[in-house]
């Protein structure tokens, strides 16, 4: 039988997964239970992490769920992205106010916040539009 993805390179795979995940579930299990109970969503730092330790404290779930998480996005993600770009080549224009309303937010030396991404409305509206013509999750034919 020959694999289609050699062992050692799974497994190579696999610790590179580990390697990155594990640090990020150390941090969550050193909370304890009523810490994390305490801590909300609207809480900075909060995340989909927090949740899942709130609800088990063992290591290979909280392993499986977030990396399932970080899997199932990478597709959707990707395409949305590809289309925008497409469409940010096709449209100067979309791209210049694009780029004025990014720097009056944020400015050019540092990355935006989580609070700038609320408040830059064409980059919204953007988003949206480029969604509603390529729906993530649906063949580009089928539109």
């Amino acid at each position: 039988m020959n694999p289609l993805v050699p062992r050692k390179t799974f497994f190579e795979g696999l610790k590179t997964i580990n390697d990155f995940v594990t640090p990020y579930i150390d941090d969550a299990l050193r909370l304890t239970p009523s810490e994390l109970e305490n801590k909300n969503k609207s809480e900075e730092g909060y995340t989909f992490l927090h949740a899942l330790a709130g609800f088990t404290r063992d290591r290979k779930m909280l392993r499986d769920q977030l990396v399932a998480v970080l899997l199932a996005g990478r597709d959707t993600t990707a395409s949305t992205l590809s289309w925008v770009f497409y469409e940010l080549a096709r449209n100067p224009h979309v791209v210049a106010k694009l780029r004025e309303e990014i720097i009056n937010q944020v400015g050019l030396d540092r990355p935006p916040t989580y609070e700038n991404l609320k408040n830059m409305k064409y980059l919204q509206n953007m988003m949206s539009e480029t969604l509603r013509i390529y729906p993530s999750g649906k063949p580009s034919y089928v539109c």
